[in-house]
Parts: C-alpha cells; sequence; structure tokens
C-alpha cells in the first residue's frame, strides 16, 4: 500500500519537474490539484485521500493552503507550492492577489460550463420544436420555440460575461508577471549597488584605474622599440652592411635581367637570314624574261637599206666573233 510520503514526494517532483512560465503556475485550486495527482500508479486517491496530501505537504514541503478555505474540496480553497523545492526553510505564502486570482480562475470556469450546458439545452429544444412541429404539434412547437429565444439570450449574456472574465483573468496575470519582473529588477538594481559598494567602485576610481591602464600601456611601447632598436643596433655591430653597395647590386640585377629579356629578340632577328637559293632563281627568272623581251622586238629597217644589204650585214656580223 502507497504512503502518504511516498505519495507526497511524488506530487513534489512532478510539479516542479515542469517548466514554469509564469508565478500563477505555483497557484492551485483543490479542483487543479486533483485533476492532477488523482491517480499513482494505477491507484484511484479519493478527497479524502488528497486532501491528506496536501495537509502533508502543508505541514512538511511548505505547501501553502488559505487560512479561510481549509475545508476538503472546497472549490475556493487555494493551494499554493514555493517557487523553489532546493531549501527545506522554502515556504509559500498567499496573498490576497492570490485570492482574487483563484476566485477569477473558478468564476471563469463555471461560466464556460453554464455556457456548456446553456447550448446543449437550446439545441435540445431545436430539435423538439422540428419533432413537434412535424407532428401537427403547434403549441407545443410554439412553446419549445420561445425556450429556444429565451436560452439563446441568455446564452449571448453569459458569453459576454465569459469574455470579460477571461480579458480581466488575463489582464490580472499579466499584472502579476509584471510585478514579478519589477521585483527581479530591483533585485538586481539593490545587488548591483550592494557590489559597487561593498568594493569601494566609484567614478573617480574609474578615471585613476584607465590612467593608470594608459600608463602601462605606453610603458610597454617604449620598452618594445628600445628592444627593437637595440636588435637593430646588434645586427649592424655583428653584420655591418654597406647599403650603397646593396643599392649597386640590386641595380646589377636589374640590368643583368634587361640584358636577358633583350638576347631572345637579337638571336630570331640574326638567325633568320633570306634564303639565297630563292633569290638567285629570282634573279635567272628575271633575267629570262628580260632576254625573251629583247627577243621579241620587230627588227627596224632604214628607208634606204635593202633586203640583201641587211642579209648580209646580219651574216657578216655573226662571222666576225669566229674571226
Amino acid at each position: 500500500m502507497q504512503t502518504v510520503k511516498e505519495i507526497a514526494r511524488h506530487v513534489l517532483q512532478h510539479h516542479y519537474e515542469k517548466p514554469i512560465s509564469s508565478r500563477t503556475d505555483h497557484l492551485l485550486t483543490f479542483s487543479d490539484f486533483r485533476a492532477r495527482y488523482c491517480h499513482y500508479k494505477n491507484t484511484l486517491l479519493t478527497d479524502q485521500d488528497i486532501w491528506l496530501v496536501i495537509r502533508y505537504l502543508h505541514r512538511n514541503a511548505g505547501v501553502a493552503i488559505a487560512d479561510d478555505e481549509k475545508s476538503s474540496g472546497s472549490p475556493y480553497m487555494i493551494v499554493k507550492f514555493p517557487e523553489s523545492n532546493e531549501t527545506e526553510s522554502a515556504k509559500a505564502e498567499i496573498t490576497m492577489h492570490d485570492k482574487t486570482l483563484v476566485k477569477l480562475r473558478y468564476t471563469s470556469e463555471v461560466l464556460n460550463i453554464q455556457v456548456d450546458k446553456l447550448q446543449s439545452r437550446l439545441e435540445e429544444f431545436a430539435k423538439i420544436s422540428q419533432i413537434q412541429n412535424a407532428q401537427g404539434h403547434r403549441p407545443q412547437a410554439l412553446y419549445a420555440l420561445k425556450r429556444k429565444k429565451h436560452l439563446e439570450t441568455l446564452l449571448h449574456q453569459r458569453l459576454q460575461s465569459l469574455e470579460t472574465m477571461e480579458a480581466m483573468l488575463l489582464k490580472f496575470e499579466s499584472s502579476l508577471n509584471d510585478m514579478q519582473l519589477v521585483e527581479a529588477f530591483n533585485m538586481g538594481a539593490d545587488a548591483l549597488r550592494s557590489i559597487l559598494k561593498d568594493n569601494n567602485i566609484t567614478v573617480e576610481m574609474v578615471d585613476a584605474t584607465m590612467v593608470k591602464l594608459g600608463d602601462v600601456m605606453e610603458d610597454q611601447r617604449e620598452v618594445e622599440t628600445a628592444l627593437s632598436q637595440g636588435m637593430e643596433d646588434v645586427n649592424q655591430t655583428q653584420f655591418p652592411i654597406d647599403e650603397d653597395e646593396l643599392e649597386n647590386e640590386l641595380r646589377e640585377l636589374d640590368e643583368k635581367e634587361a640584358q636577358m629579356k633583350e638576347l631572345p629578340s637579337r638571336q630570331e632577328s640574326v638567325s633568320a637570314p633570306p634564303p639565297a637559293h630563292s633569290e638567285s632563281e629570282l634573279a635567272r627568272l628575271n633575267a629570262l624574261m628580260a632576254s625573251v623581251g629583247q627577243s621579241a622586238e620587230p627588227p627596224r629597217h632604214s628607208p634606204n637599206q635593202s633586203p640583201d644589204r641587211e642579209r648580209r650585214h646580219s651574216a657578216g656580223a655573226q662571222l666576225e666573233p669566229a674571226m
């Protein structure tokens, strides 16, 4: 058989394992508590069992119960868990805001139940009017329609009340959350002020610290400059270097590089002489064409020279070289 202590431990573990998004999540009514924790290891707890568990949590776990609503099963009975279970001394405290919030929640739940019942009765009378009218019972059909109209009016009023109640409940919960934020801001501001006061942190102290830091950084830069200059002096002493000699050597390297770039172009121009065979062949063709042109000219005759004398003259010209 399960003991009250085991059930109470299970309730605490289940409650604090859930993510808490608002301070109101720690606030429950008896109905809410019963709906969440009425089952434990396949065992259905009665209202009396649940009341015993709540009393045990109130005595040993810091769970608060509303003083004016300690009767078992009261719809307004408030059960409030501590905001943290990390310390055994943590205890919850129920305020007037908590009581108001619980009553608003309960009223909203009651209005939701009334709306559901009115909607069911309205649909019921609508069916009755249809059935009575189909059977020819006109008075009964008219009566059902009248009841339906009354229920529609009442349903409309309840819906308006429910809308107003839920809006008020939402604003109330938002106000409680805002108050929690303001409290957290105040706690943070007080803690920060305490830290500044305990450590004597002031504007003058911060300014002095920054000046000191600037002096230290300047000293570090001077040390680095001295080290760099010292290393240069040591290198100059151990390995003396003539800057003019380096400049001349660099200039010679540039000239050699320029000469190396010009050398390939000169080699290309020198290594490409015109072909002699082609030029001699062209000269031979030109001479041949010139001789052909001379032989093709017609003989010129003087008007006083006869053909016979011309033939003798040409024959004598041919014999002269042989002599």
